[in-house]
């Protein structure tokens, strides 16, 4: 499944990357309360091996990585790589994604329901409390789609973990697991109020310029093996 060497966690400058990816694409359910079920009962696609990136990312989850980035072009097995992750890693995860179609894709939840938070700007003040075995188990949170997600969201998710968990640590001290493609959909930003707001806090309504990334090292991994399986699978 992954190789046998330990791969070394890898620290980014999140800054390189943003102003790569500004130069391509400048940009301008119900709440669950178990982790995934282990199997699945969703069987990989037949012929499906792990790339060297996908083992780089596989391994960097294996070795306790805070924050794990895997990119790459649609039809390089991302979604697989979820569903790979859920059925081999020893993990209590929970899966989540920014809209319902992009949560029912990959089986999971919408950030906004999974938290409770309300859709609109809001400040970590309004964040509910939260005591309950899911959350004190929990070890991964899998989020898809993470162009769509912005920096500010990103940085309430670390907000609320870190209140939930009673944790200083990133994320509550929770592994993230990052996945999306950046040249794709890029986060929505609307109207006057919410460009100020970015303008003022942030350099950047992107996730990367989310200010927990600059507190965590990120272990970062793109594909670049194009997948197309033409069984009962979609790849994304």
């Amino acid at each position: 499944m992954t190789s046998n060497s330990i791969t070394k966690t890898t620290t980014v400058n999140l800054g390189e990357i943003a102003s790569s990816l500004l130069k391509q694409h400048p940009c301008t359910s119900k709440t669950g309360s178990s982790f995934d079920a282990k199997p699945t009962g969703h069987h990989l696609p037949s012929g499906f091996e792990l790339d060297d990136a996908a083992t780089r990312a596989y391994d960097a989850l294996e070795n306790n990585s805070p924050v794990v980035f895997l990119t790459g072009k649609a039809g390089t097995g991302k979604s697989t790589f979820i569903e790979y992750v859920r059925q081999y890693l020893s993990r209590n995860s929970i899966v989540l994604a920014p809209t319902g179609v992009a949560a029912l894709n990959v089986r999971g939840q919408t950030i906004h329901s999974f938290f409770k938070f309300p859709p609109r700007l809001f400040d970590d003040a309004e964040i509910q409390e939260r005591r309950d075995t899911l959350i004190d188990r929990l070890q991964l949170i899998i989020i898809d789609e993470i162009s769509m997600v912005r920096a500010d969201l990103l940085d309430h998710i670390d907000a609320a973990l870190r209140k939930w968990r009673r944790s200083k640590e990133p994320f509550g001290g929770i592994q993230v697991l990052l996945i999306g493609d950046c040249l794709q959909l890029p986060p929505v930003v609307a109207g006057r109020s919410e460009r100020e707001f970015f303008n003022f806090h942030y350099r950047t309504p992107w996730f990367f310029g989310a200010k927990v990334l600059k507190q965590t090292p990120v272990a970062p991994a793109e594909h670049h093996h194009t997948w197309r399986f033409f069984e009962k699978w979609r790849l994304y």
